[in-house]
C-alpha cells in the first residue's frame, strides 16, 4: 500500500514536543485564542508520537490522494477494528464521506461506529439518466489481525484499520476479502498512528470469506 506517513527522528521530535509543551502552558488560554491553541495541542500530540518512533498518517491526505473507482468509491478503506464489515457513504455536493460498521443500524448508524473523512473534492458519479446520485455507497469486509501482529499489550478499542480495497461490492453479500492493512490508533483530528502493517495470507482471507458465508446460513 503506497500512503504518505510522516516520520521525523525522534529526538527532534521530542524536543519540538518539549518545547511546544512548554509554551502551551505559558498561553492563557482565552476565547481569541481557543482555535490557535487547539492547532498547537494537535502538534505536541503528533510530536509526541513521532518522538516515540511512530509512523502517522494523516487520514484526510490519504483520502484526498485516493484513486477512486468507476463509481467514484475510493481504493482505500478504513473501520474500527473489532468489526466486520464496513459501508462507505458519500453524499452528492460536498466533500465529506464517512465509513460506519453498524450495519444493523444502517439509517442512524452509532456515532462509536463511524469514521468521518474529507475526501477533498465532490463525487462526480451519475446514473443512468446522467443525473448525479445522491449517494455513493459500497460494502467491503474489514480485515483480520493476524495473531502473530496484534500488539502484545493489547489493541485500544478504537483502534482503526485501513486498508487498499482491490473491488467494493454493491451489496452486502457480495464483498470478497482485501489486504495489505494498517492497524491504527487514533492521536487526534485527523492524525493516526501506525501501530502495526501487514499482508493477509491466502488462509486468513479464505477465513474472512466465511465470515458472509456465515450470514446466509
Amino acid at each position: 500500500m503506497d500512503i504518505n506517513t510522516i516520520t521525523m527522528d525522534p529526538h527532534a521530535a521530542w524536543l519540538k514536543a518539549h518545547n511546544y509543551k512548554e509554551r502551551l502552558a505559558q498561553m492563557k488560554p482565552s476565547l481569541s485564542n481557543a482555535s490557535i491553541r487547539a492547532e498547537y495541542e494537535t502538534a505536541l500530540k503528533g510530536f509526541e508520537a513521532l518522538a516515540k518512533g511512530t509512523k502517522l498518517i494523516d487520514l484526510d491526505d490519504v483520502m484526498a490522494n485516493c484513486p477512486l473507482d468507476s463509481k467514484a468509491r475510493p481504493k482505500m478503506a478504513i473501520a474500527r477494528h473489532d468489526r466486520k464489515q464496513v459501508k462507505f457513504e458519500w453524499n452528492w455536493f460536498t466533500s465529506k464521506a464517512r465509513f460506519h460498521t453498524d450495519l444493523d443500524r444502517e439509517s442512524s448508524p452509532r456515532e462509536s461506529l463511524i469514521v468521518r473523512v474529507n475526501m477533498n473534492r465532490e463525487h462526480s458519479q451519475v446514473d443512468s439518466q446522467g443525473q448525479r446520485l445522491r449517494m455513493v455507497k459500497g460494502y467491503g469486509l474489514v480485515p483480520m489481525i493476524p495473531l502473530d501482529v496484534r500488539p502484545k499489550p493489547g489493541i485500544p478499542e478504537n483502534a482503526c484499520i485501513l486498508w487498499e480495497v482491490e473491488q467494493w461490492a454493491d451489496h452486502r453479500l457480495d464483498v470478497a476479502p482485501d489486504i495489505d492493512p494498517y492497524l491504527l490508533k487514533h492521536i487526534t483530528g485527523s492524525l493516526y498512528a501506525v501501530i502495526a502493517e501487514w499482508d493477509l495470507t491466502e488462509l486468513e482471507r479464505s477465513i474472512l470469506r466465511g465470515r458472509i458465508t456465515s450470514i446466509l446460513r
